[in-house]
């Protein structure tokens, strides 16, 4: 894995933790955050990784 495709599944992963964040504190549950994290984050990571980048 190169640094690019790093930087993308790092950047899926942290959109997913943020998602799972907000889920938490909209539902005032912090069991339904931690677990919406644990759910969220390889997907995040995988999508990330998929997402087509512009090359020059």
């Amino acid at each position: 894995m190169d640094i690019p495709q790093l930087s993308r599944a790092s950047a899926g992963a942290t959109v997913a933790v943020i998602l799972a964040f907000a889920a938490g504190l909209i539902t005032d549950n912090a069991l339904v955050g931690l677990v919406a994290g644990a759910v969220l984050i390889g997907p995040g990571a995988y999508i990330g990784l998929r997402t087509p980048v512009a090359r020059d």
